[in-house]
This record gives C-alpha cells, structure tokens and sequence, in this order.
C-alpha cells in the first residue's frame, strides 16, 4: 500500500512539472489524437499565438481554422521511436513554423506531439538573403550582356526585361536627356521593355519636355530616386506630372537617376511594380553601368567621328577621303562631280594676323561649301586643300553649286579660291578624274600668284 501510494504523487508531480515547463516555453506544444482529432493539451505559449482560451474541440478546427482535417497532416508519418520534421505558415496568424511531430503515450492512449518553433524572422532573413543573392546573379549577367553584346541596344533591352521581370512591373525603361531645337531641355524615352499584353509607350514619349517632367528631375536631384505609390498624389501637386502619366495606365513606378559629372542626363525605372518595390539596388547598379557603358561608348563613338573628320571644319578628313576614293573605284557612279579646292592667302593672313584669324578664315569658307553641297562630299584633304565628290548630281546642278559657291566666298575673301573641277557621265575613271581635278586646281593657282 505504501508503495501504492509514493507511486502516485511522483506521478502527479512529474505531470505537474511537464505543464509548468512547457507554459514556459516560447514554442508552442500541443498534443492531439490521431483518431479523432481531439485537442487534448496546448500551452501557455499556443493559446495565446491561436487566440484560444477554451481548447475543447478538433485540432484542424482550433489550431487551422479549418471544417475538415487538413489535408496536409502527418499523422500517417508518425511513429514513437523519431520526429518528423516539416514546415508550415499558420493561416491563423500567418506566422511560419518549423514542427516537430512524433507519437507518445498519453494518460495511457497513443497521442500525436508537436513542437512548434516560430522561425518567420529567421525566414525573411533567408528570403532575402536569396532575393539579395537572385539580385546580383541578374546584375552580374546585366554586366555581361553589356560588355560582350556587339549591338548596345540589344543588351540593354535585355537589361530591361531582366528589372521588369524582377519587380514584376509593366514597363521597364529609360530616359534620355538631349539638346532640342533653340537649346531646348528635352528627354525621349530610348529604350523600353513591356511585359507581354502591356502596350508599348515608347512611341509618344519622345522630345517631352523637361517642364513636363520637372517632378522626376527635382525628386531624382535630391532625393536620388522616385518612389510613387498612387499617381492620384500627382494630380494637384504636379499636373503637368500627372497628364504625362496618367494616359498610360501607370498606378505606381519607381525610378533612379542616370548621373553623368554629378548632373541628371536621364533617368531608368519601371512602371506599376509588384514585387521588390522596396528595393531599388538593382535599379541603381543598372543606372550606374549603364551609365558608364554609355559614356564608354560615347567615347567610341567620337574617337570613330574624330579618325573620320577634321576637328576644325567637322568636314571628313583625309582617312574618310581615302576610303570615299576607294569606294567609288570599286563601285563607280553613273556620273561623278569632282572639284579640287585650294585656299588662297592663308599663309598670310597666318602672318598678319595670327593662327586664330586662319583657322577662323578656314571655317569660314568651310561653311560655305556646306552650304552648297552635302556634308558627306565634302573633305578636307591637307591645311588648305578640300576635295569635293560628288557621284550621282546633275552636270548642270554640279556646275550650278560651283558657280554659286564661288559667287558667295568672292563676296566676303575675293580671290579667295583657286578652283579646278570637271563632270563626267561616260567611261568614269575616278582617279584620273581627281588628278585631272587637282591639275586645273593647280593652273588657277598660277594664275593668283602671276597676277596677286
């Protein structure tokens, strides 16, 4: 009988101390049927995350929210000997969970336990610890497209619709500043991407005036970017904004600034975002290798200009004078205009009056020519010796120009030109044209210096 009895209050005490533990713990700890689904125990910590104070019922019922069973349930995976480990976001409190499932015996009945440990931090933490790392997986391919893609625009594109994808947006673009007419501040929209059955804009949102778009310039100068959550917000405080907007069924956008020397040239951003609006360091890597790539090509672009162009009079050099030869030797025109042109008293006035006053003496009857005849015709082949020529014009056009353009530099430098040209529609021979060209040049200089 004593033994009886000093059995039974180690019973109850064990029990006693398993409920005081485990209302201490911040996890919550359950135990339910796994025939009926009764709830027959839940702590301290799960009645208050579930909202619970009464735990008379069904588990799916008072811990899911649900009329049936779950459909998820484990119990078919559970045994004594080990726990079965899985994952779950409460619908209740939409928190996520990492669970720990076994059979036990309870009060002389098989019982199911889980051990529910609350890990939704530690989860926003991974999510974007793999949102951070997807991010720099795109910006690295973003790189690469843009270093080894032959045709800029093509890889910028792609750019384009590797952000859009990101923030699950409608549009992804970007804005350009350039130089109008009369020095006007205008943007165009250069490059878009629209996910599918979004109409592209891209097409009207060209030469929009920089008044019109005022609140991206001043938000993206100080502020450094745009974050719009409602356009609605632009209506009073920014109509101009707001009718630029507004037409193109855009709710919401984000967008960073294009900076070249500290100074706003355009802007890149993405219309009705999803997802990620937060976070706009993918936006603002791609503005700065955009950027950068940009002005690298830029550089590109006027080294090719400056090998092909005289800096002086912008007219073509002697490089493109030589390929411009070679081209219509291979190909002749039906007919071809050839002039040989020499400048006359440069050195002088070089004497007289200063290098500055010859180099304006040369841009000067430079204009001129351009006046008359295309740029591309056009060569300034040594200090004072352009070459005109002309395939495919009119013998009577030719001659036309060349007595026109005479007539006009006579007027400002009289005697300026010394001139040779000729016109020929039959049995073209390029180069004995441009020698013959050169010789007549040659015979009108003669005759300045016989008769100065």
């Amino acid at each position: 009988m004593m033994r009886n009895v000093s059995r039974q209050p180690d019973s109850d005490c064990s029990d006693c101390i398993a409920r005081v533990v485990s209302d201490e713990m911040d996890e919550i700890i359950y135990v339910s049927d796994p025939v009926s689904y009764d709830l027959l125990f839940l702590n301290a910590a799960g009645k208050k995350q579930m909202g619970l104070t009464d735990i008379r019922g069904k588990c799916y019922r008072l811990l899911q929210r649900r009329d049936t069973p779950c459909p998820f349930c484990t119990n078919a995976l559970l045994t004594c000997d080990a726990f079965h480990v899985w994952e779950h976001t409460s619908p209740v409190n939409h928190r996520h969970y990492l669970l720990r499932d076994k059979l036990i015996r309870w009060k002389g009945r098989l019982a199911r336990l889980e051990l529910a440990v609350d890990v939704t931090e530690s989860e926003n933490i991974s999510e974007a610890a793999r949102r951070r790392l997807g991010i720099e997986r795109i910006l690295m391919e973003c790189i690469r497209m843009l270093g080894s893609e032959k045709h800029f625009s093509q890889a910028v594109h792609m750019i384009l619709s590797h952000l859009g994808e990101l923030h699950e947006a409608d549009r992804a673009y970007i804005f350009e500043h350039i130089e109008g007419e009369g020095g006007a501040h205008i943007f165009n929209n250069t490059f878009e991407w629209c996910r599918k059955g979004v109409a592209p804009q891209k097409g009207i949102l060209q030469h929009v005036a920089c008044n019109d778009i005022r609140f991206w310039i001043e938000g993206l100068r100080q502020q450094g970017c745009i974050v719009l959550d409602s356009v609605e917000s632009l209506r009073e405080t920014c109509p101009e904004a707001y009718a630029v907007i507004k037409p193109q069924d855009i709710e919401s956008l984000i967008a960073v600034p294009l900076l070249l020397d500290g100074a706003v040239t355009g802007f890149i951003g993405v219309d009705n975002p999803r997802r990620n609006r937060d976070d706009l360091s993918l936006l603002r890597s791609l503005a700065y290798f955009t950027t950068n790539e940009q002005k690298k090509r830029s550089m590109e672009r006027e080294l090719r200009w400056m090998s092909c162009h005289d800096a002086l009079t912008k007219l073509h050099n002697r490089n493109s004078y030589m390929l411009a030869l070679k081209s219509l030797e291979a190909s002749p025109p039906r007919v071809l205009g050839v002039a040989f042109v020499d400048l006359n008293g440069l050195k002088r006035i070089n004497d007289r009056h200063g290098h500055g006053a010859g180099d304006e003496y040369i841009r000067a009857v430079s204009a001129v020519f351009l006046r008359h005849f295309r740029a591309e015709d056009l060569f300034r082949v040594g200090g004072d010796e352009f070459v005109f020529l002309c395939p495919n014009i009119a013998k009577e056009v030719f001659e036309g120009k060349i007595a026109a353009l005479r007539k006009e530099v006579d007027e400002t430098y009289p005697g300026a030109l010394s001139l040779g040209c000729l016109w020929r529609d039959d049995a073209l021979d390029v180069m004995d044209m441009v020698r013959q060209a050169d010789g007549l040049m040659y015979k009108e200089k003669e005759r300045f210096h016989a008769h100065p």
